[in-house]
């Protein structure tokens, strides 16, 4: 937020795959971690406990040089204009500018992905430890969330949906919670369906 205060009310944007185009909600540019560095919140790897991650994800944020980016422990939304399911796509109900978006559009959540068919089965070192906060075996609990408006709040698991993911493969379900109530009408009849399929 102090960053769009100086950034013509524009928050700083997720990482975008220059391969597709998709917006990969857990990954940041080497340019907007500067950005972030010149407000105090700096995207260093190996830096102990970090405002980067969930305290429940201990390692991140991870530098992946493969792919030029930063791996952060949550998910991000900040700039996503299309959310993405396999229902198709859709008008993202995510803050890019805030004065335009509505107080509760998640800004930020825990990761609550269900990643290669499971949860926390992942080999991956970029998906290890979710989803961070387990109800019974390994299924989620739910995730702490912050939105446009600044405040954050707990929300259960069962009250998440699967709005929008960098892959709709099904390797990478991302879930998080938002009011439903300004969603894409094509979205809000497809919800329950993907509910049942995932």
């Amino acid at each position: 937020m102090l960053y769009a205060g100086d950034n013509t009310d524009k928050v700083v944007p997720v990482r975008q795959d220059p391969n597709n185009g998709t917006w990969v909600q857990h990954c940041i540019n080497p340019p907007q971690q500067s950005a972030w560095k010149g407000y105090g919140m700096d995207i260093s790897t190996n830096a102990g406990p970090t405002v980067w991650t969930c305290a429940n994800r201990p390692g991140f944020p991870q530098f992946d040089s493969a792919g030029n980016q930063y791996i952060i422990g949550y998910q991000y939304f900040g700039g996503i204009t299309t959310w993405l399911n396999p229902a198709g796509s859709f008008a993202a109900r995510s803050p890019i500018k805030l004065a335009n978006a509505k107080p509760a559009w998640c800004l930020a959540a825990d990761a609550v992905m269900k990643i290669d068919g499971g949860w926390g089965i992942s080999t991956s070192q970029y998906f290890q430890g979710m989803p961070p906060h387990h109800a019974s075996g390994s299924l989620p609990a739910g995730g702490n969330e912050v939105f446009a408006d600044g405040s954050a709040t707990w929300c259960k698991f069962q009250t998440m949906y699967y709005l929008t993911t960098w892959n709709t493969g099904g390797t990478r379900i991302a879930y998080f919670y938002q009011d439903p109530t300004d969603f894409d009408p094509a979205l809000v009849s497809q919800l329950n369906s993907l509910a049942a399929k995932y």
